[in-house]
């Protein structure tokens, strides 16, 4: 039958784990990248584990307020699975100046992460409680999946790059989990692939850590964002950074994308402006009002010594 004829209940999985696994060996596309800060991923290489907040701190509110009584208990870390960078991504996720990165793992490292989790860590003031492993299946479940894009004014739903039709009892074949792997439409650009964790602990926490296996980290692969190779001196002492921590040379690279978006500079005066109006400090208000009224003025300047 044609894709595009059959409903989505058609092509829902029962065994939603044994069949992610199945599908990922057969994929082509061997890229679940997460982008993310400078920071941030040295953190996750030095530790050796993925950190993993709590739903409640979601950028989609309408999926936090669906799931709102399970958002303490429920933590999402999420991916891009595509075979080209992503404009969008490297900005919202690895920071506004463009100048993050981007944490690829292959098909195969990713089965061999994915078959690794069997626990996870607590997280308190930023540090890794490993004296209190939370194990899989007593204390948590776990499911992994790519997120499907439910398109209201088509009927449609977009399940990896492919649309199905929509029906009706769709709720009748969702089980705890399907749910947390459908969202609106507009998001679909993100090509998400998360891994949703289910806290059964009866502690709540706001973070959890999943240990990364060190023959799972010499084989990621690191991309620089499209303005990180701006300074040289500091692109070349980043990436030495990485090489001290375990990735591999060759599995380092730069972006492809040709782009300045500038977006920092873009958007000064409005920073600005909004810092002064949320914080109450004369003295605080005082300096952002210098700054709002002398920026123009010193871009002018800027630019004429250039």
């Amino acid at each position: 039958m044609d894709d595009s004829k059959k409903t989505f209940i058609e092509i829902m999985p029962m065994d939603r784990n044994k069949s992610v696994l199945e599908s990922i060996k057969a994929k082509d596309s061997d890229n679940y990248c997460h982008y993310t800060a400078v920071e941030n991923a040295q953190n996750i290489l030095n530790g050796k584990y993925l950190y993993i907040s709590s739903m409640e701190k979601m950028n989609d509110i309408d999926e936090v307020k669906k799931h709102a009584s399970n958002c303490e208990k429920t933590f999402i870390f999420s991916m891009c699975n595509s075979t080209t960078e992503n404009i969008p991504m490297w900005y919202l996720y690895s920071g506004i100046l463009g100048s993050g990165v981007r944490i690829r793992f292959t098909k195969t490292t990713m089965l061999n992460f994915l078959e690794s989790i069997d626990k996870i860590y607590p997280v308190e003031n930023d540090s890794v409680v490993s004296s209190t492993p939370l194990l899989k299946n007593d204390d948590f479940d776990i499911a992994f999946d790519w997120v499907c894009y439910v398109d209201d004014i088509n009927k449609k739903i977009k399940h990896r790059n492919k649309f199905y039709k929509t029906i009706l009892d769709i709720n009748d074949r969702i089980n705890y989990f399907d749910d947390y792997f459908i969202k609106k439409y507009p998001w679909n650009y993100e090509n998400e692939f998360r891994i949703v964790i289910h806290n059964k602990n009866k502690t709540n926490y706001k973070r959890l850590a999943i240990p990364i296996d060190e023959s799972i980290i010499k084989n990621l692969r690191i991309m620089f964002a499209p303005e990180l190779n701006i300074d040289k001196k500091l692109y070349t002492q980043i990436k030495q950074k990485f090489i001290d921590l375990g990735i591999k040379e060759k599995n380092i690279e730069t972006s492809k994308l040709n782009i300045r978006m500038n977006l920092l500079n873009r958007n000064k005066v409005n920073i600005v402006d909004s810092m002064e109006s949320w914080c109450d400090n004369q003295n605080y208000r005082r300096v952002c009002s210098y700054i709002q009224k002398n920026y123009m003025s010193w871009q002018i300047k800027k630019e004429e010594a250039v």
